[in-house]
């Protein structure tokens, strides 16, 4: 699935016991399509919610004004610099999934981006992710310090 499948929501109700933290948190929904279902076993393999995770912060960095005009502008672009990730359950093609993310443990030049996906019509979480998201120099490529006004509107990681 493309970003494009992706559609930002409001909370959705019923999810409850996902524990996430109050607002402010981005959603966004999709259908799952067959992109990334092992063969072996027909659900979605790991390295499809790789992908998801990613998409997802590019959608919640554009929504807070990390756009990639702006990152190509100041000459500088997010690396993950770690992804930890629990997988909870399957998914299949047509299921219905939302997504919510949000920030935590902002510093000088890295953010920490939390991510939850589900199946809110049996209200089953699918993942939990913690992915550090480091902010880089784009010709150095080493790290550089998060610009005062992305760390106030803690908006940051986009491609």
């Amino acid at each position: 699935m493309t970003k494009d499948d992706f559609q930002p929501i409001s909370r959705p109700e019923g999810l409850d016991r996902w524990s996430l933290p109050p607002e402010p948190l981005d959603w966004y929904e999709a259908v799952v399509d067959d992109v990334g279902v092992s063969r072996l076993i027909p659900h979605v393999n790991n390295a499809e919610y790789v992908r998801w995770i990613g998409t997802i912060a590019v959608l919640a960095g554009i929504r807070a004004g990390s756009t990639p005009e702006r990152l190509e502008q100041e000459n500088v672009l997010w690396f993950v610099a770690r992804h930890e990730i629990d997988y909870r359950g399957e998914t299949f093609p047509g299921d219905r999934i939302v997504a919510a993310t949000w920030l935590s443990d902002p510093d000088r030049i890295s953010v920490i981006r939390h991510t939850v996906i589900g199946r809110p019509n049996d209200g089953r979480l699918l993942i939990t992710a913690r992915t550090r998201w480091v902010l880089v120099d784009g010709d150095s490529r080493r790290p550089t310090r998060i610009p005062a006004d992305l760390l106030e509107n803690i908006g940051g990681p986009t491609a």
